[in-house]
């Protein structure tokens, strides 16, 4: 097996995990319908080189939709949509960069809003940890 086959394998098995983790944050909703949910926002990943933070991406954005489809009276946030495809170029770009420079994207995001400042730090510890 090569290695880009082992990390997809790895891959879904973080995209399963946020299933379940999103089975237990929304007990209300069918199964099947959580399923499809993360996996299209998954597949909108398809393409992306850099596959490190997809897990991450796909998680978030499950529960701003979740969250919307559970609770209608919440308000997604203006410019959610753009954020999340803001994600995705971002994602591309760190491609091929160093570890600085990665950090340097996460940043973006945290200070887009698309992430918090826990996934930032658990973010930027990974790559120092893997530098």
């Amino acid at each position: 097996m090569t290695d880009e086959e082992v990390l997809a394998e790895v891959e879904l098995t973080h995209v399963g995990n946020v299933i379940s983790r999103m089975l237990a944050l929304y007990p209300t909703l069918p199964r099947v319908d959580i399923e499809n949910c993360v996996r299209t926002i998954h597949q909108r990943f398809n393409g992306c080189r850099v596959r490190d933070f997809v897990p991450l991406l796909v998680e978030k954005s499950a529960k701003i939709y979740l969250a919307a489809k559970t609770q209608p009276n919440v308000v997604i946030p203006a410019g959610t949509t753009q954020q999340m495809q803001a994600q995705r170029v971002n994602v591309r770009e760190v491609t091929g960069q160093s570890s600085a420079d990665q950090i340097a994207a996460a940043k973006g995001l945290l200070d887009a809003g698309a992430i918090n400042e826990d996934e930032f730090l658990a973010l930027k510890a990974n790559l120092w940890r893997n530098y």
